[in-house]
């Protein structure tokens, strides 16, 4: 992939309930090769309103990664770029045949708190 470059990425397992509270799981580190790049004006009007005012970029790579899924209690993957932990927002597959095929994920930089 032209211009990729090494990034971290913060994985947790995922989480349980106990009796009624979310228990996050475990966190690993996985280093993966990705592009990122600002976002176009157009990617920006596709995000809610408050998703706007939050650092964003998208991310081009060949290697996987999770977005928050309620259903099997996922929490997104976080990728450091530039010292800042960015979530995964969401994610766009391309297949094609060969080596061509790779994901577009909208990063999020992680509120505080």
């Amino acid at each position: 992939m032209l211009g990729a470059q090494a990034y971290i990425v913060k994985r947790r397992a995922a989480g349980t309930y106990t009796n009624g509270t979310f228990v996050p799981g475990a966190e690993s580190q996985i280093s993966i090769k990705g592009s990122v790049q600002p976002l176009s004006g157009s990617e920006l009007l596709l995000l809610p309103e408050g998703e706007r005012v939050r650092a964003k970029c998208k991310m081009y790579s060949h290697d996987g990664l999770k977005t928050a899924s309620v259903n099997d209690a996922t929490i997104a993957d976080r990728v450091v770029v530039e010292g800042r932990d960015l979530e995964v927002h969401s994610v766009a597959p391309f297949r094609n045949e060969g080596s061509l095929s790779h994901f577009k994920y909208v990063l999020v930089e992680v509120g505080e708190g």
